[in-house]
């Protein structure tokens, strides 16, 4: 597990809190457009007490790339965390255990008529090399997929570390996105049927 994933995974932790959940925090999340919005300012504290590498700060004022990761996976988490009191994270080491964000949006092609919107809405992300716009087309898949409630557990400490690569270099961000294209269209339901 990178130093990324662990941050994002203890902050997770925090805020789920064994059930009595940071509801207030979790809304400022959800409301936060970016980590330099007003309401971002409730999970700052989390945040930077949690980076453990003083390199991953901004220096600048900027936010830096682990920081701009970091907060980018808890929003997802927030928004798909919200009205569900059991946990809707988990970590795993293991791909086949299909815990990934876009393992997630895949399982979703299984209804027909919502295959073409679906696949319209994440070549957006797979093509993307601007983190903005990658960043907002998976809000916007989150709330589709926490809309039709068939997502399960997500490894949103593993999208963190994504998100950290996807910032480096176009190659990174390509890197990235063909396992995320990997995750969503190979038939992870495979498995089951055998």
């Amino acid at each position: 597990m990178s130093h990324i994933s662990k941050t994002v995974a203890k902050i997770i932790h925090q805020l789920y809190n064994d059930g009595d959940l940071d509801k207030g925090t979790l809304a400022k999340l959800r409301t936060a457009n970016s980590l330099l919005s007003r309401d971002a300012t409730a999970i700052w504290p989390l945040l930077f007490e949690n980076i453990e590498d003083k390199q991953d700060l901004s220096q600048t004022g900027e936010p830096s790339f682990a920081e701009t990761a970091i907060f980018t996976a808890l929003r997802a988490y927030a928004i798909y965390q919200q009205g569900t009191e059991e946990s809707v994270f988990k970590h795993s080491d293991d791909w086949r255990e299909n815990h990934s964000l876009f393992q997630a949006f895949g399982r979703l092609r299984s209804d027909p008529d919502f295959t073409d919107s679906l696949d319209k809405r994440v070549s957006n992300v797979l093509t993307s090399l601007n983190f903005q716009s990658a960043e907002n087309s998976i809000t916007q898949l989150v709330r589709i997929l926490k809309s039709k409630g068939q997502g399960g557990q997500i490894d949103f400490a593993q999208l963190g570390e994504d998100l950290y690569r996807f910032q480096f270099s176009s190659e990174s961000a390509r890197q990235v996105t063909l396992k995320w294209g990997q995750d969503y269209y190979w038939n992870n339901l495979k498995d089951n049927q055998e």
